[in-house]
């Protein structure tokens, strides 16, 4: 929308010109803008940079606007956004010092048992979620609110109930394994409204013709009710894509956090699935389970552990043979200026909270510059969890491609092919030959060429060889 650029290039310019009420009636021009910030991370700086400048303007004037239906329109939209991108802005101590002030004056209102004025709430809302204000049960919802009341407080309290109904009998026992657990604990990673998920779900073979991978053994495409295991589904995507992909399919999905667990569980129930089992469970215990899978999907995982190998080892020991797994690893090529970045912040000391994760962050967007503006081209950079998870993990290893076939070969299992078509399209333009595809030698030299190829993962799949 040309003229919504040019409001959001002159957007400082204009603010000096005219009241603050009137520039937040500018947004009633934008409904789908307003949309977007309601449900989707917004990856861009400079829009970052206005809708920050909005929040910290509009709690120093708080006290003197005019609640207007445009002025509450925005907020709903702004404190949607601030609670998906999980209050990544950092405030100033100004900042803190007003919302101090703002919240003693709700509790007065409430104290007289009146209801605040809904802008003042939604001034909070931007701030941090309501759920958190040891006032929320007081607040009585109403139109101009009801989404921001459904989001940040009817949906946490669900998710509270929903605890009771998630077994987590199994104790995690692994050193690792728990530092990790806390981490997802504290940010549960990602926080997601909308999913894509199949409406018609496909069966085997159709989803293997579709990928295009290349198998050993077509024995798995005869089965017609598979056993599927997420390990490591943390707030559900994978597992609801998985469960509504595959046609009359049984998904166990696990995940050393109750938090994510509870996360994955409500929005699973929200989309009236019924075919995902939620565990809390460390993937290093799952011979204990005694159970065996048709499909393995372990994506963004192995290389959080203290031994990959042994967690990828662990895995395929659940596999049936013939069965397919699906692998999400770091690459050391794409992720070298993210290696450096963590040194510098373990040089510095800047310890995994959330108070310092965002100072950290802010820091960084003020010296962004054009040889590091790669940072904020990644979707990771937009939201807390995900900029922890970037930077901030508490253990990480990558791999290469070279290690990667050394592995697969060890653990008796056959490279079928990546995932990603994008990558697969430059990859052909390269290599003609059909069979280059599965050839990790070739891959390597392409990676090698073309360093942040993988800037994701590497995304593969493979199958479990069938004894003779």
């Amino acid at each position: 929308d040309p003229i919504l650029k040019n409001f959001f290039n002159n957007y400082f310019s204009i603010k000096k010109e005219i009241s603050l009420q009137n520039l937040i009636n500018k947004f009633e021009k934008y409904p789908l803008f307003l949309k977007l910030m309601g449900v989707s991370l917004i990856c861009d700086l400079d829009i970052e940079r206005i809708l920050q400048d909005l929040r910290t303007s509009i709690l120093s004037s708080i006290f003197n606007l005019k609640s207007n239906q445009n002025l509450l329109n925005f907020q709903s939209a702004l404190a949607l956004h601030c609670f998906t991108n999980e209050y990544i802005y950092s405030p100033t101590l100004e900042e803190n010092n007003a919302l101090d002030h703002l919240e003693n004056e709700i509790k007065k209102q409430f104290t007289r048992g009146k209801q605040p004025e809904t802008h003042f709430l939604l001034c909070i809302a931007s701030y941090k979620p309501l759920i958190e204000c040891d006032w929320s049960s007081l607040i009585i919802n109403n139109l101009n609110f009801n989404e921001v009341f459904k989001r940040q407080i009817q949906e946490p309290n669900s998710e509270k109930r929903l605890e009771l109904t998630i077994n987590s009998s199994q104790i995690i026992t692994d050193k690792v394994s728990k530092i990790v657990q806390q981490q997802y604990e504290e940010n549960p990673y990602p926080r997601w409204i909308n999913s894509h998920f199949r409406l018609f779900p496909l069966s085997i073979a159709e989803v293997i013709a579709e990928t295009k991978i290349k198998l050993k053994s077509s024995s798995i495409t005869k089965i017609n009710n598979p056993k599927i295991l997420v390990a490591g589904c943390g707030t559900g995507q994978e597992a609801i894509h998985t469960a509504t992909l595959y046609k009359n399919s049984h998904v166990l999905a696990i995940d050393l956090s109750n938090t994510s667990l509870k996360y994955a569980k409500r929005k699973t129930k929200e989309l009236g699935i019924k075919n995902i089992e939620y565990i809390q469970f460390d993937l290093l215990d799952l011979k204990k389970l005694n159970r065996k899978f048709d499909i393995i999907r372990c994506a963004g995982v192995l290389h959080h552990m203290h031994n990959p190998l042994k967690g990828w080892s662990t895995l395929t020991a659940c596999l049936n043979d013939g069965g397919l797994m699906y692998i999400g690893l770091y690459s050391k090529f794409a992720r070298k200026e993210i290696i450096n970045l963590r040194n510098e912040i373990i040089e510095k000391k800047i310890k995994p909270n959330n108070t310092e994760i965002k100072s950290y962050r802010a820091l960084l967007c003020k010296s962004i510059s054009e040889k590091s503006n790669w940072l904020t081209n990644l979707q990771d950079f937009y939201s807390t969890s995900m900029f922890r998870d970037l930077l901030f993990h508490t253990q990480e290893k990558q791999f290469t491609l070279q290690e990667i076939k050394k592995s697969i070969s060890n653990l008796g299992l056959t490279f079928c092919g990546f995932e990603d078509f994008r990558i697969l399209d430059l990859f052909r333009k390269e290599n003609k030959s059909s069979c280059d595809l599965y050839n990790l030698d070739k891959w390597h030299l392409f990676e090698t060429n073309n360093p942040h190829i993988f800037g994701g993962m590497y995304q593969f799949w493979c199958q479990k060889k069938i004894d003779e």
